[in-house]
């Protein structure tokens, strides 16, 4: 996965000062400061910023290997639709009666392999409410595919209960029960019983992105 670690790497490449890369990025030295030291996740309007305008490799960036610099022509980028917005507390309607997206967002393929996203089954949605904090925060945007709705231990899904659409870490118990857990400690864990709860696993989490101002 991608590594704030290497924008220092690609700052100190370029004999730049955090104030002066921060302005060829266009965003605060601050915010670049908690990236190199990963205290926050990158945006992927940033990693677009990176990989088109500085023309830095998709593959380096991600995994570190190979040249830092593309020799690539074409720049490696795919369209993922925004379907609207999953509530942590509230009911939406968005995602579930409309799956005509409101716009896209371009992230890099190289993001997407290392995901092991499914393209065709892949979409973004904005997060609102603070239950998965300080993980996901409340404007966040989600990368979930909807062809992963097998549970895996501890991942984080998209999931209805009722006529809410929330987003929380799910866990495999014996007999067919999943406990749902919030990552804020203030919201408590439930379990869902398969035979008499009205839940449905819509998509896993696979990454997320924020703005940092």
């Amino acid at each position: 996965m991608f590594s704030g670690k290497r924008l220092k790497e690609i700052r100190l490449n370029k004999s730049l000062t955090l104030l002066e890369f921060s302005k060829i990025l266009n965003i605060p030295d601050r915010t670049l400061g908690s990236y190199e030291r990963e205290e926050r996740k990158v945006s992927a309007e940033l990693l677009e910023v990176l990989i088109t305008q500085l023309k830095l490799s998709p593959d380096w960036l991600f995994t570190g290997e190979g040249e830092m610099y593309s020799s690539k022509t074409g720049d490696d980028f795919i369209k993922i639709p925004i379907l609207g917005e999953v509530e942590c507390t509230i009911s939406p309607n968005c995602y579930l009666d409309n799956k005509k997206p409101e716009s896209h967002i371009s992230i890099p393929e190289a993001l997407l392999n290392q995901t092991n996203a499914n393209i065709k089954t892949s979409h973004i949605l904005k997060v609102k409410g603070d239950s998965m904090e300080p993980n996901i925060l409340d404007g966040d945007k989600v990368l979930a595919d909807s062809s992963k709705k097998q549970i895996l231990n501890n991942k984080i899904y998209i999931i209805r209960i009722e006529d809410i659409l929330t987003i929380k870490r799910l866990q495999k118990l014996p007999k067919g029960v999943i406990k749902v857990t919030s990552d804020n400690k203030e919201y408590d864990s439930y379990t869902l019983k398969p035979d008499e709860d009205n839940y449905e696993v819509y998509a896993q989490v696979l990454w997320l992105s924020r703005y940092v101002y």
